[in-house]
Order: C-alpha cells, then sequence, then structure tokens
C-alpha cells in the first residue's frame, strides 16, 4: 500500500506543476489581449509658430473602460492642457491631464460608471509649437488600459513622426536677409525698394516672397 505521506506529496507537487501552467496560459492570453490593443497619433504636418491639434486613436478596445498613457514631443511644443477634449470613442469618460517634468504629460481616461470605449478616436490634444521648434518625432508610452474586471492590460508604445513648415512671417524674414544690398526688380522690370509679396527678381535671381 502506498504511504499517505506519499500521496499526499505527490498530489501537491501536481498542483504545483498545474499551478505555474495556468500562470504562464494566463501571461500568454494577457500578452495577446495587448498585442491587439494599438493607441496611435496620426503623422503630425504644421507650421512653425502656428497650432495642431493631434488625435489619439485606438484599436480594439477589447472592453477597456479606463485608460492612462505618457506623451512626450519635441523641444518647442506645448501642450494646451485646459483644451483636451474627449472624443466620440470616450463618450462619457472623464479625462484627467497632467504636465509633468521635462515636456512630458500624463493622461488618463476613466468612467465612473465603467462605460466601455469604442475603436476610434479618443481625444484631441491641442498644441502650441514655437517659431524655433525642431522637427522630430513624438512618443506614446507607459500605456495600459483596464476594464470592468480591473484587470490591467498593457499596450505596446507608439511612436508618430513630424513634419515643420516655416510660416510665411518667417519666409518674409528670411528673404528680407538674404536682399542685403542688391538690387530688387518685379516682373515687369520696375524697380523697387523692397520686396514685394510674390515673385521678385533680386540680384539676377528669381525670389518668392511668402504670402500672407
Amino acid at each position: 500500500m502506498v504511504p499517505v505521506r506519499q500521496i499526499i506529496c505527490t498530489f501537491a507537487l501536481m498542483m504545483k506543476h498545474f499551478r505555474v501552467f495556468f500562470l504562464r496560459l494566463a501571461a500568454v492570453l494577457l500578452s495577446a489581449e495587448a498585442s491587439a490593443q494599438t493607441l496611435s497619433v496620426s503623422p503630425v504636418e504644421a507650421t512653425r509658430g502656428g497650432q495642431v491639434t493631434l488625435t489619439v486613436n485606438m484599436s480594439q478596445p477589447s472592453g477597456a473602460s479606463a485608460l492612462q498613457f505618457c506623451l512626450l514631443l519635441p523641444e518647442g511644443f506645448t501642450v494646451n492642457d485646459d483644451d483636451c477634449r474627449v472624443k466620440q470613442s470616450a463618450a462619457g469618460h472623464v479625462l484627467s491631464v497632467t504636465r509633468m517634468d521635462n515636456g512630458h504629460h500624463l493622461f488618463v481616461l476613466y468612467s465612473t460608471d465603467l462605460q466601455l470605449m469604442t475603436e476610434g478616436a479618443l481625444l484631441s490634444v491641442p498644441v502650441d509649437i514655437a517659431d524655433d521648434a525642431a522637427e522630430g518625432s513624438g512618443r506614446l508610452y507607459s500605456v495600459c488600459s483596464s476594464g470592468r474586471d480591473a484587470v490591467s492590460t498593457q499596450i505596446s508604445p507608439a511612436d508618430f513622426s513630424i513634419t515643420l513648415h516655416d510660416s510665411a512671417t518667417r519666409m518674409d524674414a528670411c528673404a528680407a536677409e538674404g536682399t542685403g544690398s542688391q538690387t530688387i526688380y518685379n516682373l515687369n522690370g520696375q524697380r523697387l525698394s523692397k520686396p514685394q509679396k510674390g515673385l521678385n527678381v533680386i540680384g539676377g535671381r528669381l525670389v518668392l516672397r511668402g504670402c500672407q
């Protein structure tokens, strides 16, 4: 007859292996769910000295009722915290925006009655752009969501490109700096004291002066 103690030890060992198996299975399932959910911002094209509105989108929310993420923008970009707005896919949710160090911002979306988010645009984030802002990329990181079961799901970080153009005022200034003491004519051959809007002949070259 097998001793009772040996039976108990064997059963305990089996339970331990089952526990490890189920923990690994849960990790795989959570990882699959995390990879399905994505947060993104469309590529940005804007003008220095102006403003642009970022739209934060979510695909396959998978029953998310709350979301938090951090936003990092290049130097020269300033988020208008008070003007950030919840869009249709997060209707009924409360938005909290916290400005952190080094231009980072923490966004938290939650619903007091656990309403679920839907796929599409979640937030609009207006951003002021300085005259000397440089091109670069933005990043959404530390992204996680949770559902009605309060289980947290990690979502992969996302980068988005930022392309900037000079404003008309900046082009005017550059054109003025380039004239120096050179002779300026319009396209009719009339001499000018300063460049006019549109095409000018400056020093024998065609120069476009920005139009506001």
